[in-house]
């Protein structure tokens, strides 16, 4: 992996900060169902990579 592939922002999101906004129902979005659609096939092929 080079130093392109890796995001500086995503290194700033800790198991913490998830539960915490997952336990208190902040920072939700709402999305269209297009863009819903192609996130969930996105977010489907990185687990299947990840096998």
């Amino acid at each position: 992996m080079n130093k392109n592939q890796i995001c500086p922002n995503m290194k700033k999101i800790t198991l913490a900060k998830v539960a915490y906004a997952l336990e208190n129902g902040i920072n939700q979005m709402e999305v269209d169902d297009e863009t819903r659609t192609k996130a969930v096939l996105a977010l489907e092929k990185m687990l299947e990579l990840a096998k």
